[in-house]
């Protein structure tokens, strides 16, 4: 089980710099995609088309995703999937375990489940929000899998950082959020920064990671 802090856009983006070819992909939680085709990830429709199969799955019927699905009872057949995409999706699951379990299931033998997931984070999606995992929840969560990794992203800066920001569209209610953000912004940019000087992991913001079956 590796574990390792994160402090920079730059490397967690380019964790995510994943080679597709020839494989078969699973996108959950992902409307159209958003994972892999989002900007912030880097990765053309060039690459995109070197897999094999790209599939993205939502439950919501709006999404336009390829398929509109439960990820707790996946529409595919053991050991078919190469590639599992989970990106800030697993805090939605009503019933993480036997989520990750389905998703265990259709990874081929060797295959790889790459996530995201928010600790320190608003509720987001209501209803639909219920649960934050620590790194030691994860850990028991990914029971069944090997050579899992476990990555912090942000510290105690970043994280209050975002809820400065978060609190700056409550203002807005009083008309005082433009002033805040504005007054906030160089200030959050220095705090971010100095997130590599808190190595505690007592205020983490997301965990990303990946894993073997």
């Amino acid at each position: 089980m590796k574990t390792a802090p994160c402090y920079s856009h730059k490397d967690y983006y380019g964790y995510f710099h994943i080679d597709l070819t020839g494989k078969k992909v699973l996108d959950i939680g992902s409307s159209i995609g958003s994972f892999m085709k989002s900007k912030k990830f880097q990765l053309s429709k060039e690459e995109l088309g070197k897999a094999k199969k790209y599939t993205s799955m939502d439950i919501n019927p709006a999404s336009g995703a390829d398929i509109i699905g439960d990820a707790h009872t996946l529409p595919f057949k053991n050991q078919e999937i190469d590639i599992v995409l989970a990106n800030n999706v697993i805090e939605h699951f009503y019933d993480p375990k036997r989520a990750v379990s389905e998703m265990y299931r259709v990874l081929k033998k060797g295959g790889e489940l790459y996530f995201t997931i928010p600790f320190m984070y608003p509720i987001h999606e209501a209803p639909h929000d219920y649960v934050r995992f620590t790194k030691y929840g994860l850990r028991n969560l990914f029971s069944e899998f090997k050579n899992v990794e476990i990555h912090e992203r942000g510290g105690w800066f970043s994280t209050t950082a975002n809820f400065l920001y978060k609190l700056s569209h409550i203002l807005d209610k009083v008309r005082l959020g433009s002033f805040v953000r504005i007054v906030l912004y160089p200030i959050l940019i220095v705090w971010v920064q100095l997130d590599r000087f808190d190595n505690s992991g007592a205020f983490v913001r997301a965990y990303f990671g990946k894993m073997k079956k």
